[in-house]
């Protein structure tokens, strides 16, 4: 979606952001729409706080998406004020976004409901002096990422206490995952959604299956030809 079209659903302010503020105490706030929309494009397009604010002077797509006045343009809101803004939001003000950016895209028909289907890996990222694991969750229908969490580890107490960040922020029942053999995410799973349905990926049973396979030929001294012909039989099955 196009930041022309997403700009059309954030006309309005997201009132429960208004806790964050005191009536009585300062001067008058920046526009909330102004900053929410700031937020959003900072976290599109992976800009800081000094970076995004430089991108709407000179963009007038991000102008508009922000509904930032030409006249205001050099004066809307300093980057140091959008940390501190966001430091006050916290991670309260964060899930109060995204409920709110989440449910409009639902509203305008932008992104489907979730059937409760997921499929879930860790992979390993490579940072100079840094063990770092990211976790995802996508919908495998429609590509679109649940969640996603960075970790040290990937051992089951992580894993549990990053599914259950995951759990607090939906509204619907995860019914099954789709994954790889890693037991300790296996374990986590089972331990964090009710009676969650796991099934692991053609990929890893296919792995799975040529380790078993050979181990087979060995034990019965079949044939490779009969064992080959077993083989085709059941990857067309499955």
């Amino acid at each position: 979606m196009s930041l022309f079209c997403l700009g059309k659903l954030f006309l309005g302010k997201i009132k429960q952001l208004s806790k964050f503020y005191n009536k009585e105490d300062g001067r008058f706030g920046k526009s909330i729409r102004v900053v929410v929309a700031i937020l959003i494009l900072s976290k599109l397009r992976l800009l800081s706080d000094i970076k995004v604010i430089e991108q709407i002077w000179k963009n007038r797509y991000y102008q508009y998406f922000c509904n930032v006045p030409d006249k205001e343009l050099f004066s809307f809101l300093s980057p140091s004020s959008l940390t501190r803004i966001r430091q006050r939001y916290g991670i309260k003000g964060d899930e109060i976004i995204e409920k709110y950016i989440f449910d409009k895209l639902r509203k305008a028909g932008a992104i489907a409901e979730c059937q409760g289907y997921f499929q879930e890996d860790e992979g390993f990222e490579k940072e100079p002096g840094l063990r770092t694991y990211t976790v995802v969750m996508p919908d495998p229908k429609t590509q679109l990422v649940w969640h996603m969490d960075y970790v040290d580890h990937v051992d089951e107490k992580t894993l549990c206490t990053s599914f259950k960040d995951f759990l607090q922020r939906i509204n619907f029942n995860v019914k099954g995952v789709t994954k790889d053999n890693l037991k300790p995410s296996t374990n986590a799973l089972k331990s964090v959604f009710y009676k969650v349905w796991i099934d692991f990926c053609h990929l890893h049973f296919l792995k799975k299956l040529n380790k078993a396979i050979v181990v087979y030929q060995k034990e019965t001294k079949r044939p490779w030809k009969r064992v080959n012909e077993l083989y085709k039989k059941i990857n067309k099955d499955s």
